[in-house]
């Protein structure tokens, strides 16, 4: 753990001239930056031809940089490759689910699975490896660039043709042993041999969706693979003080590949944080942010984690949107810190002069001078360098509640959303209809100030926890039901959402009356549901009438206690219940049957909160807070006011965009 705080920014020397690099370092270190991240896009000059490599100018600015005390964090610039590995081999680049191959000159357009891009890449990782492995300046390392984003998680060329036959035969054995998983007999496609094609868009009927589960976790195992070979590389070379990890973008849940194995090794977890990008009229809801740095905070046993890219000014390809006053850029670092980031790096440092990232702009701009941004960066880490140095030395407090997720059915959520509302295109390749539900479900959480873990099902504990929320658990392992069933017998609280239970591990049907495995736990059954998609009805829990959307299943309350009950004369199922809970020895099983609205979403968690002894507490939209204990064993609470109005939390006066410690 890093006893104390540090600053940095991405810093791109190849796209300046080399006469600004010194003048660039002494204003870093006057604005109290500490490192700078490089060379991540610089594959083309560092191997300008196969096998010679040259080092000199990354060697110029580790030397000009560490004159000023500014340590290095140099990236593996595999996100790029230069032209002549592409002339090379034209089919390293990868082919989308249309057939069509993607051009060279973008970043992440290479597939993994190709050996040609495999094999340069180890003779590229051992040759950077033993240049800088002694180097003392150089501190860490940043494997790739954001891997598996902008749609490059999938691959349908000759080379994942091959492996992804290996994958399944390695995986089931026997091809018998595929179709009674896959359930080929439905529509007469059974398969004869390991020659399966890769899953292409199709037209008209869809694909098998446990083809479509199967594919993804191919692409994953095949991303996993391809980063642990640059780790292992390095691992095997560099000196013990330096560090690996990468970079992972937000959103990611949805993503192809699974996180949580990406950075098995890594020694931290690294990532992205932009509230805002591209053509974004306003922030995301800081809530989201929140989430998404939990969400990858969690898949490490760790206080701390590293921003690789922290936004720091207006940032797009084509078109650009919301610019943030100075005060609310300053506060996005201070939520980046309060929730463990101990390093930092703004991206970027000055604006690109030219190429597809002209519109990212940076702390300074073109004309190099002084701006009011770079003056209120500078000016906060002089202000909060021991506040930002206490949390960085000091462990947040173990939550006794968790949201807790499953990749599988998420994957398979992507392809059969089942509703429109869990749909959400942000463009051609990011469908993020998941995250913004799952949102939702953390969304009470935040405002009722009530501290929160989320994990993986696979990583969970569950005797850490008083409550645990299980929202969109499809594909059930019944080994793990039982084990909830126990954690439940003996004082635990499980809240479980509409569509649990629905099938098992292998993505077949539950011969069972929905939620399936859940169904004698939950003390209901359910046989008739509804996809509201875009449409709304209402419920009503006691005397209060509330929205509903996205779905609705009938609860049939066998030992439940209902909730709630749709209140909808339009509905057929009008009066049916709609929300409910089950004693279980000393525990509880809430099953919620549909979305709420804001408002009904955060009445029903105040009852739930208060009923369970949590202590929820409302200080309007805006407020987060995290309970940290010191290195002296001294307790202290972190307050954010994430709007821009004057707040009061905690017994705390917050001007806008503030940060406030309560002892």
């Amino acid at each position: 753990m890093s006893k104390s705080f540090k600053a940095g920014v991405a810093y791109y020397p190849e796209q300046w001239d080399k006469t600004l690099w010194k003048d660039d370092a002494i204003r870093m270190k006057k604005s109290g930056i500490e490192m700078i991240r490089i060379m991540e896009f610089a594959w083309c000059l560092i191997e300008p031809v196969e096998g010679k490599f040259d080092f000199s100018l990354f060697d110029e600015v580790v030397d000009i940089f560490s004159r000023e005390g500014i340590k290095v964090v140099l990236g593996t610039p595999t996100a790029t490759i230069p032209y002549w590995l592409f002339k090379k081999d034209p089919s390293c680049v990868q082919i989308n689910s249309k057939g069509l191959p993607k051009q060279w000159g973008g970043r992440r357009s290479v597939c993994v699975n190709n050996p040609t891009f495999i094999e340069a890449t180890i003779r590229l990782l051992n040759a950077i490896a033993d240049h800088y492995k002694d180097n003392t300046n150089i501190i860490g390392w940043q494997l790739d660039n954001e891997i598996g984003h902008e749609g490059s998680d999938r691959c349908f060329c000759k080379n994942c043709q091959q492996k992804w036959n290996l994958w399944l035969q390695n995986k089931y054995g026997s091809i018998d042993n595929l179709n009674k998983t896959w359930g080929t007999i439905f529509w007469g496609t059974t398969y004869h041999s390991f020659d399966i094609p890769l899953p292409l868009e199709t037209y008209g009927a869809a694909h098998n969706p446990s083809m479509l589960l199967d594919y993804s976790r191919f692409m994953s195992d095949s991303f996993v693979n391809y980063l642990n070979i640059q780790h292992d590389i390095l691992r095997g070379k560099i000196n013990k003080n330096q560090w690996i990890a990468t970079d992972v973008f937000m959103p990611s849940l949805s993503n192809n590949i699974d996180i949580k194995q990406l950075t098995s090794l890594h020694d931290f977890i690294g990532l992205n944080n932009y509230p805002v990008w591209g053509d974004q009229d306003e922030p995301l809801p800081y809530y989201f942010t929140t989430l998404n740095m939990l969400y990858l905070k969690g898949l490490k046993d760790k206080p701390h984690f590293t921003v690789f890219e922290q936004f720091s000014s207006m940032q797009g390809h084509n078109c650009l949107g919301y610019l943030p006053p100075e005060k609310q850029v300053i506060s996005w670092t201070d939520k980046a810190v309060a929730f463990g980031a101990e390093r930092l790096f703004y991206f970027r440092w000055r604006t690109a002069p030219f190429g597809q990232e002209q519109l990212c702009y940076g702390i300074l701009n073109n004309d190099n001078s002084d701006t009011d941004l770079l003056k209120a960066i500078s000016n906060n880490f002089i202000e909060k360098k021991e506040v930002y140095d206490r949390i960085a030395s000091s462990s947040s407090i173990k939550p006794k509640s968790c949201i807790a997720y499953h990749k599988d059915s998420i994957r398979i959520l992507s392809h059969q959303y089942e509703t429109k509302a869990l749909y959400y295109a942000m463009n051609d390749y990011l469908q993020v209809g998941f995250e913004f539900e799952f949102t939702r479900w953390y969304a009470p959480f935040s405002i009722f100030q009530i501290p929160v873990d989320i994990k993986p099902i696979e990583d969970l504990n569950l005797s850490d926890y008083k409550i645990i929320s299980l929202p969109f658990y499809l594909l059930c392992d019944v080994e793990f039901v039982k084990k909830l069933e126990d954690w439940v017998k003996s004082g635990g609280v499980l809240i479980l959402s509409w569509r649990t239970g629905i099938r098992n591990k292998d993505n077949i049907a539950i011969n069972l009356k929905l939620p399936g495995y859940f169904s004698k736990l939950a003390g209901i059954n359910i046989d008739r549901f509804e996809s509201l998609n875009n449409t709304k009805t209402h419920i009503k829990i006691g005397l209060f009438r509330f929205k509903v959307e996205a779905w609705a299943d009938i609860l049939n309350p066998v030992t439940a206690k209902v909730i709630a009950r749709y209140s909808d004369k339009k509905k057929h199922y009008n009066g049916s219940a709609a929300i409910s809970v089950n004693n279980s020895g000393k525990g509880k099983v809430y099953y919620i049957g549909t979305s709420l609205s804001t408002i009904g979403l955060l009445f029903l968690y105040h009852k739930i909160f208060r009923k369970e002894k949590m202590k929820p507490k409302f200080y309007g939209e805006g407020i987060e807070s995290i309970d940290y204990l010191d290195k002296n064993n001294k307790t202290f609470k972190v307050i954010i006011n994430n709007s821009n109005k004057n707040k009061r939390a905690f017994g705390k006066k917050l001007t806008p965009y503030s940060i406030k410690i309560k002892e």
